[in-house]
């Protein structure tokens, strides 16, 4: 009886060390990224040099770009289309195919959207801290609290807290996809005309336009 006393004794003892481990890796991962929601709430705006992989089913592929955003607008190109959003819509030039399609932002689930990208973890996640890759070098693991209705399924950023930002951020769908972000320089606070974030079919006459709304 003394011998059952103690095993219990002891594996109640190491469950609690191991749940008050994962509660203080939790704290120290909200800590870090409140500390880079608080930076990044200091900017008017982005514009960001990108890496951008996306791999999942027939989609093997592997772009660099640039973004530019602004409160809740964004605007993001590669080389095989320009992305425009004023907060509202959301227009999509296929530089190939020479169409434009038109969405409603909120009707959107899927897709790059930088400006939700660089701050992800700021909404339903809970937050666990994986490993310290320098000293000022930090990934993070992000599970959404919604499983049911989120669209992730695992998000892993990497933030430098000497710089208080992303650098990179391993996002996996639900739907197999994985999409790698990584950013290869950020400049804040420039100067970014409302213009920017808005489809102007003047400069692309010709241009089919196909609304999804």
């Amino acid at each position: 009886m003394k011998k059952l006393l103690s095993l219990f004794l002891i594996g109640a003892l190491s469950f609690t060390a191991v749940a008050q481990d994962e509660v203080d890796q939790s704290e120290k991962a909200k800590k870090i990224l409140d500390e880079i929601s608080a930076e990044s709430k200091t900017y008017k705006s982005l514009s960001v040099d990108f890496k951008l992989v996306v791999k999942g089913g027939e989609i093997n592929s592997s772009q660099e770009g640039t973004a530019k955003v602004k409160g809740g607008k964004y605007f993001y190109e590669t080389e095989d289309r320009k992305v425009y959003s004023d907060g509202v819509k959301v227009w999509t030039y296929l530089t190939e195919e020479n169409e434009c399609y038109i969405d409603l932002l909120e009707d959107l689930d899927g897709g790059i959207n930088p400006s939700e990208i660089l701050n992800i973890w700021e909404d339903n996640f809970k937050f666990q801290y994986s490993k310290e890759i320098s000293a000022t070098v930090h990934e993070i693991k992000l599970f959404p609290k919604d499983t049911k209705n989120s669209k992730y399924h695992t998000v892993i950023v990497t933030v430098d807290t000497k710089l208080k930002r992303i650098t990179k951020a391993i996002i996996k769908t639900k739907e197999n996809v994985l999409i790698l972000f990584t950013v290869k320089s950020l400049t804040p606070n420039v100067a970014i005309g409302d213009e920017v974030f808005k489809w102007n079919p003047a400069k692309f006459k010709g241009v089919e336009e196909i609304e999804n709304f």
